[in-house]
């Protein structure tokens, strides 16, 4: 595991500063556009922890948004081991709450295996790949309550994020109220094996 962690955590150099503005720029704008202009409290939908990556934009906006709403922001870049050992490991004993984030597919292999081995439930939402424009490909795995939210992330390119941190939002949302919980999540780790960024869910 821990060769596995070094590699995600070694995965992305550096970043664009520059672009990372821009994105958080056309979010913004983007989602008033959308309709996604707010969040529902983060515990309303049993949402303790969002991860993120400072290197990637993308993680960084999607996290803003969750944080926004309550849940505490855990940095991946500190560590993953330390992460796991100082917060998640505690939390996924004898905690209440899911985790979320958007990060890359090895990141999120690392976690899904350390929370499957506290007995977590790990679910894989979306996959996504875009170009520096802002515009790609997005795969979820959501109930059809949710399509019209998975339809807001490909409908308003530049926003994606965002828009993607509140279906992600709704889908933990979802599992904490409904007794017997439509499939959320159910994409597998060979869906995401291309070159992308992943949604996530742990609960």
């Amino acid at each position: 595991m821990a060769a596995v962690a070094n590699n995600a955590e070694g995965a992305a150099t550096g970043i664009d500063r520059r672009r990372m503005l821009l994105v958080s720029g056309l979010t913004a704008a983007g989602v008033a556009a959308g309709g996604v202009t707010t969040l529902a409290a983060a515990a309303d939908q049993g949402i303790r922890f969002v991860v993120s990556d400072r290197r990637l934009p993308e993680s960084l906006v999607f996290a803003e948004v969750v944080e926004r709403a309550g849940a505490r922001r855990l940095e991946a870049t500190d560590g993953l081991t330390r992460l796991w050992q100082d917060v998640l490991r505690p939390h996924w004993q004898s905690g209440h709450g899911a985790t979320v984030g958007l990060t890359t597919v090895a990141m999120w292999q690392v976690l899904a295996e350390q929370a499957r081995g506290e007995g977590r439930q790990a679910r894989l939402i979306g996959r996504h790949r875009t170009d520096d424009g802002g515009s790609g490909a997005h795969r979820f795995a959501v109930p059809s309550e949710l399509s019209a939210d998975a339809g807001t992330v490909t409908s308003t390119p530049g926003a994606w994020p965002a828009a993607a941190a509140h279906l992600v939002s709704r889908c933990a949302g979802i599992h904490r109220h409904a007794g017997a919980a439509p499939a959320c999540g159910t994409l597998s780790a060979a869906e995401a094996s291309f070159p992308a960024l992943v949604s996530w869910r742990i609960g």
